[in-house]
């Protein structure tokens, strides 16, 4: 998470450094005017704005919801989003979401983001780690024999075959010295117990591909 935040924040704290920095050498031309000035102040409060909110968004997506409800999963997908896409921005990954159903499921919303951020902050080690050329990272929304599905594809070469089936076991993880192997083993977990849905993976030809049923 801190490692989103510090991706988030790059770019506008640049660019705030950068307007000191013209501030401070108009001044020292005596070419500030108070046109000059009015610009940068405005500027600068909306990078401060976009750094806040950017703050508000993660202490958002990890509120504790109190109760069910029913929820579009495309608007817990956005939420998701909205923490690791500077991160994809950064890695120059494309993540496509494509709807071919529209419809609703019942839980913990905030708790599906999450689950949906692990998957997505997988997929995106996966690609850096392999250091994959055009990487990407597809979500797709469909419906089949009256159930939902979420899926989740990447093109990051795939699972090791060896430990393919034991993903979703605690404490493994593919992540040399990065990971816990908890996150996979939580996911699953939120996905059964509160949703009462499964999570499961397989190889494509591409990559890994996350189905949420």
């Amino acid at each position: 998470m801190l490692g989103n935040i510090a991706h988030q924040w790059r770019h506008p704290i640049t660019r705030l450094s950068l307007i000191i920095q013209n501030l401070k050498s108009l001044y020292e031309n005596k070419k500030l005017t108070t046109e000059h000035f009015l610009r940068y102040h405005k500027n600068s409060l909306e990078q401060i704005d976009y750094m806040s909110d950017t703050i508000e968004d993660f202490r958002n997506f990890y509120k504790e919801d109190k109760e069910k409800s029913s929820f579009d999963p495309s608007l817990a997908i956005g939420n998701a989003y909205k923490i690791i896409n500077a991160s994809i921005k950064h890695e120059g990954i494309d993540l496509s979401l494509n709807i071919e159903d529209k419809f609703e499921i019942v839980g913990y919303q905030n708790q599906f983001s999450q689950v949906i951020l692990n998957i997505i902050q997988n997929a995106k080690d996966a690609l850096e780690e392999k250091n994959i050329k055009n990487p990407s990272i597809n979500i797709k929304l469909y419906k089949k024999n009256g159930k939902n599905y979420i899926e989740i594809r990447d093109n990051a070469g795939g699972i090791d075959k060896k430990i393919i089936d034991k993903i979703f076991d605690a404490y493994i993880t593919t992540k040399k010295n990065r990971g816990t192997g908890i996150g996979l083993y939580m996911s699953r977990t939120i996905i059964e117990e509160n949703f009462s849905g499964k999570l499961y993976a397989k190889n494509s030809k591409d990559g890994a591909v996350f189905t949420i049923e």
